[in-house]
């Protein structure tokens, strides 16, 4: 099991998605970790089809995969951001987590802090608020469904 300390950030990551989560507490002795979530960043699907047409025309081209650059974190076509430092913490087993690097968790929390909240009417956020927290069920259930024998006591 990693040697993960409170206050240390985490990403687990699965298929196009990673979660990064703030540690709280590891639980040794049944091999978890207490997360606090803080981001879901979900690369996109669903680019215009000119845009994966010229992917396939142009081998030198770059398609968006982890790690990402700030432009990229900027760019809604390519990347979907979701806030969930306001959510509820998890209990997760610590060997699907890894130790996220600084210079990939500093500009998600740049552009976390960039964003105003629904009620200041900023378009680029979600208006409904469980948003975030349904797509966090949601990639929950995934890696839970990818993962079994990592949930077995």
């Amino acid at each position: 099991m990693a040697d993960f300390q409170p206050g240390q950030i985490l990403y687990l990551e699965h298929q196009r998605a990673r979660l990064y989560t703030e540690v709280i507490q590891v639980i040794v002795e049944r091999r978890v970790c207490w997360v606090r979530p803080i981001a879901l960043v979900m690369i996109a699907d669903d680019r215009p089809s000119e845009n994966r047409l010229l992917e396939n025309q142009l081998p030198e081209s770059r398609s968006t995969s982890f790690p990402l650059d700030p432009a990229q974190l900027a760019d809604p076509n390519l990347v979907i951001l979701h806030d969930l430092r306001q959510g509820s913490d998890l209990l997760c087993p610590a060997s699907l987590f890894t130790a996220a690097l600084d210079t990939d968790v500093l500009p998600i929390l740049a552009t976390l802090d960039s964003l105003k909240t629904p009620e200041s009417g900023n378009p680029s956020l979600p208006t409904e608020n469980n948003r975030p927290h349904s797509q966090l069920q949601n990639f929950v259930q995934e890696i839970w469904q990818a993962y079994p024998e990592a949930f077995q006591p």
